[in-house]
């Protein structure tokens, strides 16, 4: 059955299920529900029990984020399909349960719990999904994708490659925005999609081996660097060309962009690995923990130059800003 929220400040949330639907119709309904929520599929079941499947769909201007719980079935996106939706859509899917195999432009991938894939709606493919499934899948367009690397004409199914430091950013970013319990302004929710649509292209165009080109503007290729800075900077070996080459920049665009921060690359890592430091030291427990531990833990290799950038931060060393926290909280020693 079928639910709609909205309001003026929160993104359209559209609800379906074939819970309350006879049994002989479910798959017919659910073939109609994933035209709706996704795309024009053609749907199978792959064993003979009574199907069940919800999907809850979020939209964000032309942007929609599904996620869906199921049993098994095969989807087939075909020829006929794509003449009949002249639109083209990019699927990025992630997989939460069950394993959904894709095939594509004569390749074929395994999503399996955690891992998360790419194809071209514009193109044929068709997915199986096994075992109880849970995936949630993000509705792009097509032309939003691109722009991030536009020398990719066509493309099969692509795996994304986990170890891709930018992919961690992704999964965050689609899991947010599809959990229906998750509240998110329409506002929030549209600037986090477009970055997702530049993350996904850096993403992509590296596991491709083409050039990405600049992002559409300068503030989200600054906040893309900014997040990945924020969840790398206890690193010890985080390096501007590392960083530089993670988001898809170079050194030279990178240090051009920390300007804009006012401060430069180094400035920035060390206030983030300071401002750690010293949230570790006032927390409880400190006590119980070496000075020179804590200011490893920070990314600091040299206990020397940890005293002497936190006293320059902090107007105190270490030591004395433990001390203080200590007597604060009515502590002695």
């Amino acid at each position: 059955m079928h639910a709609r929220l909205s309001d003026s400040t929160t993104p359209r949330l559209d609800r379906w299920s074939t819970a309350g639907v006879a049994p002989r119709q479910r798959l017919e309904y659910w073939r109609e529900v994933i035209s709706k929520a996704v795309i024009a599929t053609s749907v199978s079941k792959r064993d003979s029990g009574d199907f069940l499947g919800q999907i809850t769909c979020r939209k964000f201007n032309d942007i929609t984020f599904n996620c869906f719980d199921s049993g098994g079935h095969e989807i087939v996106r075909s020829e006929s399909h794509i003449r009949d939706q002249a639109e083209r859509r990019f699927l990025l899917s992630l997989q939460l349960s069950g394993r959904a195999h894709i095939t594509q432009g004569g390749r074929s991938i395994v999503l399996s719990p955690g891992t998360m894939g790419l194809v071209d709606a514009g193109q044929p493919f068709s997915v199986v999904l096994v075992g109880e499934v849970r995936r949630m899948v993000a509705v792009l367009p097509h032309e939003l994708v691109l722009s991030h690397f536009p020398r990719v004409t066509q493309m099969a199914a692509l795996q994304i490659d986990p170890l891709q430091p930018c992919a961690e950013i992704i999964r965050d970013y689609v899991i947010r925005l599809s959990q229906p319990q998750c509240v998110i302004g329409a506002v929030a929710g549209d600037v986090m999609s477009e970055h997702l649509c530049a993350l996904l292209g850096i993403v992509a165009a590296s596991q491709l081996g083409v050039e990405s080109p600049p992002a559409s503007s300068r503030q989200i290729r600054k906040d893309l660097l900014l997040t990945y800075l924020r969840r790398h900077a206890l690193d010890p070996e985080l390096s501007p060309s590392q960083a530089a080459k993670a988001v898809g920049m170079s050194v030279r665009s990178l240090h051009d962009l920390m300007q804009h921060t006012g401060q430069s690359f180094s400035e920035w890592i060390l206030d983030a690995r300071v401002t750690h430091a010293r949230r570790l030291l006032q927390s409880p427990g400190a006590a119980q923990r070496k000075i020179a531990d804590i200011a490893t833990d920070c990314g600091f290799s040299d206990l020397s130059h940890f005293n002497r950038m936190f006293k320059a931060r902090v107007g105190c060393t270490p030591r004395e800003a433990r001390l203080a926290c200590r007597a604060v909280d009515g502590t002695s020693g």
